[in-house]
């Protein structure tokens, strides 16, 4: 029963210029046209709120470029428009402070249901991502995708998806940290490699209190550019035995690939 803001595929459905905007408790939808987006925000802006919205049918549910930002409790579903990074709930290429918190993700059947997309490091300073379920989007893509993020938690998110990476940390990424998560019947939970997004390794993982479960391919993958060993100790990975580390230890949980540090483990 909410109120309908349609872009009706030209434009933006909301096109933020100003500081100090809040958009609560709308359904936006057919946001296309030149911004893609249900939301878009220039990227001079600075304490823009996205709360308590339905988002459905945009090329991109909202893009995000401003500071101090926080986008909570909203519903992204199947935002599939065609358009450059279309299929995402929500797309940025440059952010401060910019929080993501206890917002839904499903439907998206044609990109990453969230992208932190970059050509240069430190693109992204501060990140929060709290709190948000992503499940039944598609399994071609990683459901969180990310390059160029310093300082980045991502806390207490549950994340399903078949034969997908729940997390992806491509190029540029450091002083990141995944804790209390839930990462289930996924192929990957976390996926770290060299996308090629810019020329740029990532660094200081730390993975911690997470559950990993029934990831088909792995619990953690560590594939090329990352300095040094994630560092993942202390997490439930799917059996009390700990992790089915190949030639570490064969145990009865989720596989681990790379230079990943599991052990102390928990044991449930």
């Amino acid at each position: 029963a909410e109120t309908v803001i349609n872009g009706n595929g030209v434009n933006a459905a909301v096109q933020v210029n100003a500081n100090d905007v809040t958009v609560d408790g709308f359904t936006i939808r057919g946001g296309a046209g030149t911004y893609l987006s249900g939301v878009y925000s220039a990227i001079t802006n600075t304490n823009l709120i996205v709360r308590n919205n339905i988002i459905t049918d945009n090329a991109i549910g909202v893009y995000a470029e401003c500071a101090t930002c926080t986008i909570e409790n909203n519903l992204f579903d199947a935002n599939n428009r065609p358009g450059s990074a279309g299929g995402a709930g929500i797309y940025t290429e440059k952010s401060t402070d910019l929080s993501i918190l206890n917002n839904e993700f499903r439907g998206h059947l044609n990109n990453s249901a969230v992208i932190f997309a970059a050509v240069a490091t430190s693109s992204h300073t501060n990140v929060v991502f709290t709190g948000n379920n992503i499940h039944d989007n598609n399994s071609s893509n990683s459901m969180v995708y990310v390059v160029g993020v310093t300082g980045g938690a991502f806390n207490s998110n549950t994340i399903s998806q078949s034969g997908s990476n729940a997390f992806s940390f491509s190029n540029g990424n450091e002083n990141i940290s995944l804790t209390s998560n839930t990462l289930l019947n996924s192929g990957r939970g976390i996926k770290i490699s060299n996308g090629g997004d810019m020329v740029a390794t990532s660094s200081n993982f730390t993975v911690l209190h997470n559950i990993f479960a029934s990831n088909t391919i792995a619990a953690i993958e560590v594939v090329d550019g990352f300095d040094g060993d994630v560092n993942a100790i202390n997490n439930y990975w799917g059996h009390p035995t700990g992790p089915n580390a190949p030639l570490n230890l064969a145990g009865l949980g989720d596989i681990i690939i790379g230079a990943v540090l599991y052990t102390p483990w928990c044991v449930n």
